[in-house]
């Protein structure tokens, strides 16, 4: 019923009327979340990930094991002291696993070529880690 009603809204409103709808009902959403942190194993490494939002929760409130995708890189270019960039880091768990992969030694400390930015729910309220923060 409820996907009928939404389907019948989406062909009669316009289409400025509907994307406010689906804004205003996303930041309802976003409001009303309980946001909590949570530790988990990722590909090998422990991390405390701050869950806001239901996307985190559903992407990051679990462990996650290797991932095939860092095997395949570590085989080529992604070893210790290797540049990374993480575009589109959304609670960062991969700006993170690669700056433990990247780090001297391969197990983490200190990571002077990551720069994971982070944008949080207030979209303008964005936070970089300059070079040699502590990941």
């Amino acid at each position: 019923m409820q996907a009928m009603l939404k389907s019948a809204l989406k062909r009669v409103l316009p289409a400025a009327v509907w994307n406010q709808a689906r804004l205003w009902q996303y930041k309802r959403t976003i409001s009303r979340f309980p946001e909590r942190n949570v530790r988990h194993s990722y590909n090998g490494f422990t991390f405390d990930v701050w869950i806001s939002d239901p996307t985190a929760e559903s992407w990051e409130d679990l462990d996650i094991p290797p991932l095939e995708e860092i095997a395949f890189l570590g085989k080529r270019r992604l070893k210790p002291g290797a540049r990374v960039f993480d575009i589109g880091a959304h609670q960062c768990v991969i700006a993170m696993i690669l700056a433990k992969t990247v780090s001297p030694g391969g197990g983490g400390g200190r990571s002077s070529r990551l720069w994971p930015i982070l944008i949080t729910r207030e979209w303008a309220n964005v936070t970089a880690f300059p070079t040699g923060s502590t990941i």
